[in-house]
């Protein structure tokens, strides 16, 4: 929520009237901003700004304690993101304005790349370097690096994030072997074959960066020889990725890593929080000159993690795996007093396509102008589970969310996309693995919930 208040004077706050909260988060949240709805806000705005000057709007997202994020009025007619006070919860409506949210969604959908995906440009300057740079936090609400759209696209195709009837897992080279014939039918540039230039696994480095060197295959202007390695890695360290023999494979430019932290502190995150000696990981490596004269070198890579060092099943969270282990419970339970199963997938992609239709219209221009359309949420279950076999009763599709943060943004903003997902998928139930509530509850019990609703959800019976 907004409260209001002169700037820098935490006592003199007061809230918003009835309905100005909605028409500004409407106007200036990160799923409104159409010409429409500036309209309805700009009295609201008009009036704050009229108050006098310095009259701000601070945001509740991260808590009472120490800085909040703050808006402005601008003009007298839109508000602005202040710039030298904290962002906003990545669950805020107002973590970032209308346009850069249309880029997020359009970033999280799939989509035919007959031309390749664009990962590197030609040279231009010097050479990219960044000695021990920090690792970059990658999630859900922000906008998803290449790196991670062909590396999900992948994974996709290959049918590595669904897990069969029978819980059994493809061996790790198999399921190399699978992204490796996937990648055939992919492009890397628009002559040029994915497969040609995909490496799985880091043995295979000197043969890659040979290739690249020698200049092999015909490349567009606009961008210049490279090639990849997908492989598992035991962590991040600043400006470098811990292989699986312990050696550290130091990269030029921007390592990415997706990670969310386990517990409530969510707004202390750091990117170098999601890396834990203790789980697995797997990094897609873009290896290319950083300059025209310059050795083929590792560029940039991308982390997500992976169910374990021999299974590239991806996971958001730890959380998310004991979600896992509880589905395989759940599997175990219907199968002997049902008499059926299920699947599990795990879906890389928005699977609200059909409402972005032609957002991507709406990426360019000031972000201070409305959007023609207002970019809606996206839209990615954690879990997807099918039913196979007869039952009598329930669902043969049901989506599982993981609830693994107690915060309100958080809550609120589950409480209007998981619905949504629903609807996507023509109104199928869904069941939320809760880790915060009933508070009262053991985890144990709430885990025994989880099973139950499953159970009821797929069937119809608890």
């Amino acid at each position: 929520m907004l409260t209001v208040g002169h700037r820098n004077n935490r006592a003199g706050r007061g809230d918003l009237d009835d309905g100005e909260f909605e028409l500004l988060s409407g106007a200036f949240g990160r799923n409104g901003g159409t010409r429409e709805q500036r309209g309805l806000a700009q009295p609201v705005v008009q009036k704050y700004q009229d108050l006098g000057s310095g009259r701000w709007f601070y945001c509740d997202c991260r808590g009472s304690d120490g800085l909040s994020p703050v808006l402005y009025p601008s003009a007298r007619s839109h508000l602005v993101r202040h710039a030298d006070r904290p962002s906003h919860d990545e669950n805020c409506t107002f973590f970032c304005p209308p346009r850069e949210e249309w880029r997020i969604t359009n970033s999280h959908r799939m989509r035919e790349r007959p031309g390749g995906y664009g990962l590197i440009q030609n040279f231009a300057g010097g050479a990219v370097t960044a000695p021990d740079r920090e690792p970059v936090r990658s999630s859900q609400n922000s906008r998803r690096p290449g790196l991670a759209t062909l590396l999900f696209t992948l994974l996709t195709e290959s049918d590595v994030m669904t897990i069969g009837t029978n819980g059994r897992r493809s061996r790790y080279e198999s399921q190399l072997a699978d992204i490796y014939r996937a990648s055939r039918l992919m492009r890397l540039d628009a002559d040029i074959r994915l497969s040609d230039f995909l490496c799985t696994g880091f043995e295979r480095q000197d043969m890659l960066e040979g290739r690249i060197a020698r200049g092999w295959g015909r490349w567009r202007n606009s961008t210049r020889p490279h090639g990849l390695i997908i492989d598992t890695i035991h962590g991040v360290v600043p400006g470098g990725l811990v292989k699986k023999d312990g050696q550290v494979l130091r990269i030029a430019g921007r390592i990415s890593v997706f990670g969310e932290q386990d517990g409530d502190n969510r707004a202390a995150r750091r990117p170098e929080d999601a890396i834990r000696p203790d789980r697995s990981y797997v990094a897609i490596v873009l290896f290319a000159r950083p300059a025209p004269d310059a050795p083929v070198t590792a560029y940039s890579a991308y982390v997500h993690p992976c169910w374990t060092m021999e299974d590239l099943l991806l996971v958001d969270s730890n959380l998310e795996r004991s979600t896992l282990f509880q589905l395989s419970r759940t599997r175990s339970w219907v199968h002997r007093y049902d008499n059926v199963s299920f699947t599990i997938e795990k879906p890389l992609f928005d699977i609200g396509n059909a409402q972005a239709g032609d957002g991507d219209l709406d990426e360019g221009g000031d972000e201070a102008d409305p959007v023609a359309v207002a970019a809606p949420p996206v839209l990615l279950p954690d879990f997807i589970v099918h039913r196979h076999g007869h039952a009598e009763a329930g669902s043969t599709t049901v989506i599982v969310e993981t609830m693994g943060y107690a915060d309100t943004a958080y809550r609120e903003r589950k409480a209007r996309t998981v619905p949504a997902m629903s609807r996507a998928l023509g109104g199928v139930p869904y069941v939320k693995h809760d880790f915060h509530y009933p508070s009262a509850k053991t985890q144990d019990e709430r885990d025994l919930t989880f099973r139950g609703s499953l159970r009821s959800a797929l069937v119809g019976r608890w």
